[in-house]
């Protein structure tokens, strides 16, 4: 005699798991400054899941991002170098990739503030005060003074292309005078004067 068998089976779906992600701790990235080289600027990358490789890489030359590749959790710094710029302000873009997943664009942004300083120093044994105010594009305008016996005030125009600086100071009833000098310190210009009496004169501000 048979026996018939009754066998039940019981199938059990095993719930996949999501792929680990790469994430960036912002979208955008400004440096500003006047004068001066801004500071670095930090991203910190994570993951959802386990470890993740990725990459960066960057479309300027005025930007660097250190290190370019590496594993989650880890640290990006970003350094901008407007030296390299011709004036204005500047973009860029930092893209992460990883295997898989789409890329993360970072934008980066530099930017040179509308700022007024003033200015002082020491030409010829004469004192100079400036008060200049430097827009987004690089450009300076302001206002002067020679400090003498029969003080001598004067207006100043001029450009701002990190780190070098050229101004032209006009009063009337004077040649113009010509300032070419450069950046050697976050809140110090020095270079030299000619026009209206001064020959080459160096002169140091500071503000």
């Amino acid at each position: 005699m048979k026996r018939l068998l009754a066998m039940t089976f019981f199938l059990v779906g095993c719930q996949g798991t999501e792929p680990a992600t790469l994430v960036v701790s912002a979208d955008s990235v400004v440096f500003s400054g006047f004068g001066s080289v801004p500071g670095p600027r930090d991203l910190a990358l994570s993951s959802t899941g386990a470890s993740v490789a990725w990459a960066a890489s960057d479309d300027a030359t005025w930007l660097s991002v250190t290190p370019t590749s590496g594993g989650t959790p880890a640290s990006v710094v970003l350094l901008a170098h407007p030296d390299s710029l011709a004036g204005g302000p500047a973009s860029a873009t930092v893209t992460f990739l990883t295997n898989g997943s789409p890329a993360i664009p970072v934008a980066v942004r530099m930017d040179v503030p509308s700022t007024q300083a003033t200015w002082t120093g020491i030409v010829a044994s004469l004192g100079v005060s400036m008060t200049l105010i430097e827009t987004s594009s690089g450009v300076i305008s302001g206002t002067g003074v020679f400090i003498s016996v029969q003080a001598t005030p004067f207006n100043v125009t001029g450009t701002h292309h990190h780190p070098v600086v050229r101004m032209v100071m006009t009063a009337p009833g004077f040649m113009p005078v010509f300032f070419d000098g450069a950046f050697v310190g976050e809140r110090q210009l020095a270079g030299v004067m000619n026009g209206s009496g001064f020959t080459g004169d160096a002169v140091s501000l500071d503000h």
